[in-house]
């Protein structure tokens, strides 16, 4: 078997971004929420929060927005850029190894898109259910409606918005429910291969 990331390695669409492009057309948000994973991440370091987390604060929006897992499976498709020769190397490699591919993206895009390229092997992405979200209608609005708002903030302004935000109980039920692979969890994951195969961990 072998180890690989998907973004970057095998594909150079910045999925995330393609979403909130497909769905709120609106790159700013997303760069700002982005800049806030790093905040959490890197300048607050709050436990259990690692820098890669972007698409467990987006997923709020994304429900509220009313999209659903065949919406994101839709959009990876039509978005889909992949790294010259790809689908060629992948099935050299795929000659003598298995494929794990262990990304930070939604599942849904992880599956369709390796699909598109015919990965045969292990997939593990960020765990979301977008059918199984309901979100309340007054929260729903509230969302929808802050969009434009933080993608007008920066710097501090734009930390406390979010930190009002997303300390709020029903908001952070949703942003819980969402499985994250961030770079503890890449690591977990390899583990659990070298160990189950007696390969040596580095």
């Amino acid at each position: 078997m072998f180890f690989t990331d998907w973004e970057g390695p095998w594909i150079l669409t910045d999925f995330a971004l393609e979403l909130c492009m497909a769905v709120f057309n609106n790159a700013r948000f997303f760069s700002n929420l982005s800049e806030y994973d790093d905040y959490l991440a890197y300048e607050v370091r709050r436990e259990g929060y690692e820098a890669g987390y972007t698409l467990k604060l987006l997923t709020p929006f994304l429900a509220a927005a009313g999209v659903k897992n065949r919406d994101v499976e839709r959009i990876a498709e039509l978005s889909a850029k992949f790294v010259p020769d790809a689908e060629k190397a992948m099935a050299t490699l795929q000659e003598r190894w298995t494929p794990v591919v262990i990304s930070t993206s939604y599942t849904q895009y992880l599956r369709r898109t390796a699909s598109m390229i015919g990965v045969r092997g292990e997939l593990h992405g960020t765990e979301v259910d977008f059918d199984s979200i309901a979100v309340p209608e007054g929260l729903r609005e509230e969302l929808l409606s802050i969009i434009d708002v933080i993608a007008s903030l920066s710097g501090e302004e734009l930390f406390r918005k979010l930190d009002e935000l997303f300390s709020r109980s029903e908001v952070r039920k949703i942003v819980e429910s969402v499985k994250a692979v961030g770079a503890g969890e890449k690591a977990k994951i390899v583990r659990g291969y070298c160990e189950s195969k007696g390969i040596d961990f580095p």
